[in-house]
């Protein structure tokens, strides 16, 4: 009988070890579910972090490029602004100069017919613009 015992001593250490290896293989495969479902609620959690990220860079790039645009556009209003400002100041002077030689040109003309007319002769106007002066006699 001792020999018949022995084996059947065998046989419950060996189901034993095969409960144990069960177990440990639903515990692996339990804890890779559990990783593998760790791992992508993870994965999802980036995706969506990088997501909101990259919206939050855009925004920020778009608003500092409102913010550019407007700067430009201030800039170019007053750039414009000043070159008339320039422009009407050069127009001015230029009139104040063509009135200022007009005068003295006026004044020379004056005093051309006077002394013309002290002269004794009489002036014409040419076609050519010049004066053609001509004897009284």
């Amino acid at each position: 009988m001792a020999g018949q015992f022995y084996p059947v001593q065998q046989l419950g250490t060996l189901i034993q070890y095969c409960k144990e290896l069960e177990e440990g293989r639903q515990n692996w495969v339990q804890h890779k579910k559990e990783a593998t479902w760790r791992l992508n609620r993870l994965e999802q959690q980036l995706e969506s972090e990088k997501a909101r990220k990259r919206r939050q860079k855009v925004e920020e790039i778009k608003a500092t490029m409102r913010c550019l645009h407007e700067e430009e556009m201030t800039f170019l209003g007053k750039m414009e602004r000043e070159y008339r400002e320039q422009l009407s100041a050069l127009q001015r002077d230029a009139e104040v100069k063509e009135t200022e030689i007009m005068e003295t040109w006026s004044s020379k003309q004056l005093k051309l017919a006077k002394l013309v007319g002290k002269i004794g002769f009489h002036s014409y106007g040419g076609g050519d613009g010049n004066i053609v002066c001509k004897d009284k006699h």
